[in-house]
């Protein structure tokens, strides 16, 4: 019971750290994304 329940806590770490991990670089995607539409942005004017 304790040794299953020692993995079920190290199994949702992972899985948060996997969750946190995609955020990440979603927000990285996104902050480029807008980096380089202000980029742009500046070109045009």
């Amino acid at each position: 019971m304790n040794l299953n329940n020692k993995d079920n806590i190290k199994v949702k770490l992972k899985n948060k750290e996997l969750r946190l991990a995609l955020e990440m670089k979603e927000n990285l995607k996104k902050r480029k994304a807008q980096i380089k539409a202000r980029k742009n942005k500046s070109k045009e004017d």
